[in-house]
């Protein structure tokens, strides 16, 4: 498998997930602070695989074009299996409080 990151206008990448309105404007202060530290991951027509929250920022703070990797080579069923593995790491994290 292979991942290429390059810049694709917001409009054009598809989403299936929606996102509720206070993790957009955390995300959105976030990109606003930062800037842009993470892309978003999409497969190979342009459907959005992880970044569902950091596109509706994007779209929220008028950003045009935002990076992306693009999942080339997957399976719907490898797709599939990184959006559930994605989304439970993300809930099994912690802080080290050290």
């Amino acid at each position: 498998r292979s991942l290429h990151v390059h810049r694709k206008s917001r409009d054009d990448i598809g989403q299936r997930q929606r996102q509720g309105t206070e993790q957009v404007a955390q995300l959105a202060a976030s990109i606003r602070e930062w800037g842009w530290t993470v892309p978003v991951l999409v497969d190979e027509s342009g459907t959005l695989i992880a970044g569902h929250g950091r596109l509706l920022a994007a779209r929220k703070l008028g950003i045009p074009e935002i990076p992306v990797m693009v999942a080339q080579g997957w399976s719907e069923a490898q797709r599939r299996a990184y959006v559930l593995a994605d989304n439970k790491l993300t809930l099994n994290g912690g802080w080290d409080q050290d």
